[in-house]
């Protein structure tokens, strides 16, 4: 007997509602002179993700990190922190990648083109270090890759 698949729609929909709750991310990757590299990350990072990705197997394997995703997204919209939201989006959509140290490094890697990123360095540094982003998110994606590449040789 074929065990059922996780819904596809469920994952969809969360997609799009926590893109729709994170449209303040294009303003702020556009305006702030910290986070120009921001949508280039972002860029290399859902491109590492949509590489990683493979369909969930076995019954709703991912079903509840993308429900505990989806109410992250909301608190952050209920409590109108944008931290939150773009947690929520990094988690749905790292939640996509099978192997869970590979989601992981993907998940860090999110924080790359947040626009927390380029505060965090401005702050600290008192120059933003934004040209590094796509850099970092093209470094986790290949750490990730390389070790979904091992864990899947290994019995």
């Amino acid at each position: 007997m074929k065990s059922p698949s996780p819904p596809w729609w469920f994952l969809a929909s969360a997609v799009v509602i926590c893109g729709a709750l994170n449209t303040g991310l294009l303003e702020a990757w556009s305006r702030d002179p910290s986070n120009r590299y921001g949508s280039s990350a972002f860029m290399v990072w859902a491109a590492g993700i949509a590489l990683l990705a493979r369909p969930p197997r076995g019954p709703a394997a991912r079903l509840p990190l993308w429900i505990a995703a989806l109410a992250v997204c909301v608190a952050g919209q209920l409590g109108a922190l944008q931290v939150l939201k773009q947690a929520g989006l990094a988690m749905l959509l790292a939640g996509t990648v099978p192997a869970v140290p590979s989601a992981l490094i993907m998940l860090a890697a999110a924080a790359s083109w947040t626009p927390a990123w380029g505060w965090l360095a401005s702050t600290i540094t008192g120059s933003p270090w934004d040209s590094a982003r796509p850099i970092f998110a093209l470094g986790c994606f290949v750490a990730a890759r390389l070790l979904a590449g091992t864990r899947r040789r290994m019995p």
